[in-house]
Parts: C-alpha cells; structure tokens; sequence
C-alpha cells in the first residue's frame, strides 16, 4: 500500500501533539498545585537540578538516537547497548560527583546533594526509553507510543501532588519524574517488543558514536542553550531568584513546550526522507515554522499585558519578582522563528556544522550576555541576554542557500504572523489599561480573531500541503509494521 508523507506526518504529529498536550495540560495543572504548596527556594532547586540532568542526558545520548534513524538498516541493537553502558557509567560518575555539582550552586543546601544523586537514576531510565521511542519515531508511526507517554503524564502528576500535599518540597517533583519515567520505559518496551528489530552490528557502536558526533554536538549546545539561564543565576543568585525567573520561562515558553517538540519529533524523519528534494523539503520546514510562530505571537502579546494576573492565578502572591521576568521573557520565542526547526533540516541534510556553529555562537552570547548583564542589571540581565542570539544570522544564510526565493517568501510570511495581532491586542490595552480582569478578557478576544485571521491568510496554503499525495521514501527492510 503505498503511503503520502503528509498523511503520515499528520497523523504521527498529532500523535505527538495529543501526548505533548495532554502532558501540558495535566503538568500545568500540577504544577499550579506545585506553585502553591512548594516553597519558592525548593524550585530554585529543582530547576537548577533539572537543567544539570536534562544536559547530561544529551551527554549521554551523544546524537546517537537521531543519527540511528538516518542508517539503513537502523542498528537498535548497538543503539541499546549504547544506553545501557554509557548511561550506566553516567549514573555512577554523576552519583559519585554530586558534592562536586553542588558547588556549581551559590548558596548551600543541605537537600541538594540527595536530590542529585537520586536524580541521577534519571540518565539511565530515559536512555533505555529512547530505544523504542526512535523506533517508533522512524515509521512515523508516534502514535504506539501514545498510550505509555499519556501514562508518564498521569502518573507524574498524581505523584507530584500527593507528595506536595504531604509537604515533601522539592521531592514531589524528584521522585514523580524518576517514576515516571521508569514506568513510560517498561511501557515503552512492552509496545515495541517482537516488532523492533534489534539489529547488532559488532564491532560498530564506538563507530557510531563517533558519526553522532556532529548530531550529538548540537543536541547538547542547543540544550544547554536552553537550560543556561538557571546554571547562571545558580551560580550568581540564591534559590528564591533562580525559582522566581524559573517560573518566569516556563510560562514564556508555554506553547513551544507543547508544540516544538511534536512537531520537530515527526518533521524530522519527514526532511530525512525528503533530502534529496528541496522543494519538499523547505515545504515542510516553511509549514512548520508559519505553524509555530501563529501560536507563539499572539501568546507573547498576551503574556506582555497580563502578567502580573497571569502570574498570579497560576503561582498565587508569593511569586511578586515573576511578572518583571515575565515581561521580558515572553518576547524571547520570537527572537529566532527560522531557527526553530532549521535544525531538523540541516541535520537531514547531514549540513550538522552549520547547527553548531550557529548553536555555539548563540550559547558564547548568551552566556557572555548572561554574566555581563546580571553584573550590571541583576537578574533581569539574564532575561535581556536571550534577545542576542548571533547564530541567527548563520542559519538565515544556510537556509537562504537551500532555497532562496522560498527564504524571502517565508520572510515576508512571518513578518504578516507578526504584524497581524498588534492592532488587536493594542486595543485590548487600549479599553482597558488599568482593569486587568476585563484586559485578559479583551487579549482572550484579540487572541481569537488573531486565530481567525491566520486561518483565512495561510489555511489555504497548510490544506494544500496536507492535501498533496507525494509517496514516501520505503521503510525500513528490517522493521515491522
């Protein structure tokens, strides 16, 4: 039976989109909880933690698992014993190191060195989920993996808010992600095992890592980009800081947390397979792109001008210094729309240098940017560093070379994506600059016909493309359907 790609990457997207979302909804709904019954300086720990544990996992990986679905046939098996042992290793390192990590935090806590050697259980339980998950992912056939990742989500949150009911602070959070994730692995392995081909090729895994390296690369300066700013303020500020701005990001980043993910999880084997066409290839890159930004444009106007009662419906009172991050942070998304799935593309296209160098120069910026701005500004100084990402410019050059007249045609398309909600939401301000009830009830509106009026300009466009019947590259000899 022949197969179209944009079908595919419909269905195995919303598969993804289902999970994310289901997971955002249930984790902000928790968390709400969490904002209000976890001590503010207890966050601070956890978002430190997590952003130390979240890097070493791309440590582990090495790009190993994307660059696995790129082989023919696809070496699951090197892939697995490359989990295994390197995150066994990581385990061991991390657990026997944590006084050491500790010292990266400013000020001293007695709980922070259980926390990371708990923690550190992490790394090892999330490698040996990716090997099923990459399967998975490769047949764009996400939607197996549905059920186990929906289970995660449950499973985390009434774990999370019966222990912060109990008052356990920072374990709530602790002990729901490792089991968690630990059940989303077994479920993860139930779904695939007698279909995932466990091929072996002796004497190969060190190679592969070594061909990963490139990927592996720019997971890690593309993470640890994303996961900079609680290490800086860790080291320069004290918990209450570090919880406040953490609170802060989550909230900017709101909708690129429910939907790059997904959406990059089925693209990038969608551009793996298009490699050799660039028409197709920049089609999907462009629907994904105007995608994202026509749901992150109107949310940062409205984050802009309900700050403060956004920020206290979801944490309560205690969160006063949150706003002020907030109102920076929210425009942060908005920065770099080219390079929100660039890299997919360029990875596809095996062009992994480009990524990373783009990808280093805007951690050296921000970090650079980091410390310099919160020696003068304090920590707000770290929220202004994220608007001076240089990469940029890199990859506005890699993807002007792919495909120029599509380049200024998705530019001009942007720049219509942001233009469009201003008038809206200028007199949503407007009617009510000092009513901040009826001023998030005016954005809720201005939000609405922003929507209504990115359906009538690009729907056409996104139908056609879902529409086309283009085949899909085969699959994979050795895999099962």
């Amino acid at each position: 039976m022949s197969r179209s790609v944009p079908a595919m990457i419909a269905r195995s997207a919303g598969a993804a989109t289902i999970s994310q979302l289901t997971r955002v909804v249930v984790i902000f709904g928790v968390h709400v909880l969490l904002r209000h019954r976890v001590p503010q300086e207890d966050w601070g720990l956890w978002n430190w933690t997590e952003a130390v544990f979240l890097i070493l996992g791309a440590i582990r990986d090495l790009g190993l698992p994307a660059h696995t679905l790129r082989l023919r046939p696809r070496p699951f098996g090197n892939l697995l014993l490359a989990e295994s042992v390197w995150g066994g290793l990581l385990v061991l390192g991390s657990f026997a190191a944590a006084p050491l990590l500790a010292q990266a935090f400013s000020q001293a806590d007695p709980q922070l060195i259980p926390v990371i050697r708990t923690f550190c259980f992490f790394v090892l339980l999330d490698g040996l989920a990716q090997v099923p998950l990459m399967y998975f992912e490769g047949d764009l056939k996400l939607g197996r993996a549905l059920v186990p990742e929906l289970t995660r989500h449950l499973s985390y949150a009434a774990i999370a808010a019966s222990l912060a009911l109990l008052g356990m602070g920072v374990w709530s959070m602790v002990v729901a992600q490792l089991a968690s994730t630990g059940l989303w692995a077994a479920l993860l392995w139930l779904k695939a095992w007698g279909r995932i081909p466990l091929v072996y090729q002796r004497g190969r895994t060190l190679r592969l890592f070594v061909e990963s390296l490139p990927l592996g690369s720019i997971w890690l300066v593309m993470l640890v980009q994303t996961r900079l700013d609680p290490l800086i303020l860790g080291w320069r500020f004290e918990e209450q800081v570090v919880g406040a701005y953490g609170f802060g990001f989550w909230v900017a980043f709101l909708v690129a947390t429910i939907m790059v993910h997904p959406v990059g999880r089925a693209v990038y084997p969608a551009l793996v397979g298009f490699v050799s066409e660039p028409r197709h290839l920049f089609q999907v890159y462009r629907i994904a792109t105007l995608l994202l930004l026509a749901l992150e444009a109107p949310a940062a106007l409205f984050l802009f001008l309900n700050a403060d009662l956004t920020v206290l419906i979801l944490g309560g009172a205690k969160w006063q210094s949150t706003p002020d991050f907030l109102r920076i942070l929210c425009f942060v998304p908005l920065i770099d729309p080219l390079g929100r799935f660039a890299g997919q593309l360029f990875a596809a296209r095996r062009q992994e240098w480009l990524w990373v160098v783009s990808a280093v120069v805007n951690v050296l910026a921000l970090g650079t940017g980091g410390v310099l701005l919160t020696l003068w500004l304090g920590p707000k100084g770290m929220a202004i560093s994220n608007f001076f990402l240089l990469g940029s410019v890199l990859v506005a050059l890699g993807l002007h070379a792919l495909a120029p007249h599509d380049f200024w045609g998705l530019l001009r398309e942007l720049l219509v994506v942001y233009a469009v909600p201003l008038p809206l939401f200028g007199i949503a301000w407007l009617l009510a600059p000092d009513q901040p009830v009826l001023r998030m009830a005016l954005s809720v509106v201005a939000a609405l016909g922003t929507f209504g009026l990115y359906y009538k300009l690009f729907g056409p466009a996104v139908r056609s493309f879902f529409r086309e019947d283009f085949p899909a590259p085969p699959e994979d000899e050795t895999s099962s359907s």
